[in-house]
């Protein structure tokens, strides 16, 4: 079996919740289920003409579609096994912490575990974040308040705020696809790779925008012969297994890992099994699809081996649904073996911002027009916004124009309004020789007349000046702004 490792870069942020309903509240994942992406590629390769490829590509598991788990360094995360415990209060990446695994404890005794809590402290299942052999990681989540638009009224609907938790752009996660058929594999390749797709809720809004890479590809691992004893199986993702008749249930039995009931013996003491219920939505059939009762990705089953047998049915995949994500195991990883565990420094990592590509979109057509447009507005609006700034603050600082009466300021006003752009406004206002081919103009309004005086006094002038230097060629417009505000403060 061949496997297409993809890395999956957030560029916005994007909502991946748990539960497919519109109401109530909602929990984000922490990570992007592989039905994400198999939606993607049947956007493209989906087609009823071709049902046994298609069968293979998105329903049966010849195609499996993993789930996407934090990318660090170079390496693709796992998530922390439920057998983890620490100290109350420690923290994962402390120096010095002690890890204690649960089917170790078990294998110590209750006065073993009694001296630990005696000792050092209570002892406490560690359950969140994700870890490679050098890092460990808690994706980022971020919360919005959200409100659905009255178009008739043109304002927010009365009563339908909500909110979303979602995974922080920026972040990059890493995804694999396998199968034993490559030319599927190449298939699915040109459908992903160097693409910008968007993914999770609200897609149509700001959210869900991701783009993909592949990364590199490798064989599949496979499976080996273990000998006999406890064969620890750790689940990478969630499980969705079913009993004989046909339901999902929580209780692993020997049959869901291929293995013969006579053979092996469930170690239920050491396991450490978590359940969730999983729902979710075909956009295709828009509706939802059977609620799941599954298995945690993190737990791990404790097998006793009474003969040796082949882990090769494990690593293949456990369970049902393996083209949505479900079912990849690991069989006695070394993270799971106290001598071993304790090299992990677990070195708390963070994501840098050069370290992901830009969100920029590539515009064709009437987009381009209409982004055109939208940007010279906002950057009109910003440029408004600073010229009132600008206007407040030297209203605020006015207290040496106390005397300019309001009709001197309406005169500056009616100045503004004749001035075609900056340089003919600060010759109207300002100069002090004869200004050709304008009657009755000999000089600058600031220095003709009786008015002239009060202008003069206080360095009134040289404040105006500085204040129209730093003006671009709207000035008459800002300065006509400043005027009317000005005369509203004189008495």
């Amino acid at each position: 079996m061949k496997t297409y490792r993809y890395k999956c870069t957030l560029l916005a942020d994007t909502v991946i919740t748990s539960k497919p309903g519109t109401q109530g509240s909602h929990n984000s994942l922490d990570y992007i289920p592989g039905s994400n992406f198999l939606g993607l590629v049947a956007g493209h390769l989906y087609s009823e003409a071709e049902a046994e490829k298609t069968l293979d590509l998105f329903h049966n598991g010849t195609v499996r579609y993993g789930n996407a788990y934090p990318y660090l360094q170079g390496e693709k995360s796992r998530p922390f096994p439920f057998s983890i415990n620490l100290i109350k209060g420690a923290s994962i990446d402390d120096d010095g912490r002690s890890i204690y695994l649960h089917h170790n404890l078990v294998d110590q005794g209750i006065e073993y575990i009694e001296s630990i809590i005696e000792n050092k402290g209570q002892i406490k299942q560690h359950r969140v974040g994700y870890f490679t052999s050098q890092y460990s990681y808690r994706p980022k989540q971020g919360f919005s308040l959200k409100s659905a638009f009255n178009s008739q009224e043109r304002r927010p609907k009365e009563g339908y705020m909500f909110g979303y938790y979602g995974l922080k752009k920026g972040q990059v996660f890493a995804f694999d696809i396998s199968s034993s058929n490559t030319g599927y594999l190449e298939e699915i390749k040109g459908c992903l790779d160097g693409t910008k797709h968007r993914i999770g809720r609200s897609k149509s809004a700001e959210y869900g925008l991701v783009h993909i890479d592949l990364i590199e590809t490798f064989d599949s691992p496979s499976g080996e012969n273990i000998p006999q004893g406890e064969m620890l199986v750790y689940a990478e993702s969630d499980w969705c297994l079913y009993d004989k008749y046909g339901r999902t249930t929580l209780e692993p039995q020997p049959n869901h890992f291929g293995l013969n009931r006579d053979d092996v013996e469930i170690v239920w003491e050491k396991c450490q099994i978590k359940g969730r219920l999983h729902q979710s939505w075909n956009g295709a059939r828009k509706n939802k699809n059977a609620d799941r009762s599954v298995i945690s990705k993190g737990s791990v089953i404790v097998i006793k081996l009474k003969r040796p047998v082949d882990s090769t049915s494990i690593v293949n995949g456990v369970g049902s649904h393996l083209s949505e994500g479900f079912g990849d195991a690991l069989v006695n990883p070394d993270f799971l073996f106290p001598d071993k565990i304790k090299n992990y420094p677990f070195t708390k990592f963070k994501f840098e911002e050069n370290e992901t590509p830009s969100g920029e979109m590539e515009l064709k057509g009437n987009d381009a027009s209409v982004f055109k447009y939208l940007k010279q507005k906002k950057e009109t609006a910003d440029k408004h916004r600073h010229e009132e700034k600008e206007i407040l603050a030297f209203t605020r600082n006015a207290a040496r124009y106390q005397g300019v009466t309001r009709s001197q300021w309406g005169q500056v006003r009616d100045i503004c309004r004749q001035a075609v752009d900056k340089k003919d406004l600060v010759a109207m206002l300002f100069s002090q020789d004869k200004m050709e081919g304008r009657k009755n103009h000999a000089e600058g309004f600031f220095y003709r007349g009786k008015s002239a005086n009060v202008w003069k006094k206080n360095g009134r002038i040289d404040q105006l000046e500085k204040f129209i230097e730093q003006l671009d060629d709207e000035a008459p417009w800002v300065v006509m702004k400043l005027a009317a505000e000005m005369a509203r403060k004189s008495k």
